[in-house]
């Protein structure tokens, strides 16, 4: 699942996971994010910080990680540029898996997908 308000960027993650094992679902805010997954109780989760909506990224990872239904769940927090330690120590203590800085390299977004699935199985 995609959790990011930028089409553009959702565009990019799709475009470079495609040849993997994943089905894409999408949304744009934090509350549609949540609904979304609990609907479809992702495997995985590419989730970005800021948010529109009354939800932002890391209450979406906290109601991810603190549900029965989503908590297996491996959640991949993707933010913006100039993120301070302290904002990745929140991102971690929210529940994420793996924190990932924008920009980064389509080869380290899919490496870091890889291992999440990897780490299911």
């Amino acid at each position: 699942m995609i959790n990011e308000d930028h089409a553009p960027v959702r565009d990019l993650f799709r475009l470079a996971l495609e040849d993997g094992p994943f089905r894409f679902y999408e949304a744009e805010t934090g509350d549609a994010g949540w609904e979304l997954a609990c609907e479809i109780r992702p495997d995985i989760v590419l989730l970005d910080v800021l948010l529109p909506g009354r939800l932002g990224g890391l209450d979406v990872c906290r109601l991810i990680k603190a549900d029965p239904r989503t908590c297996g769940a491996r959640v991949i927090i993707v933010s913006g540029a100039r993120v301070h330690a302290a904002e990745r120590a929140a991102g971690m203590a929210a529940g994420a898996d793996h924190y990932l800085v924008k920009p980064f390299s389509t080869a380290r977004l899919i490496e870091a997908v890889h291992a999440a699935h990897t780490a299911m199985c």
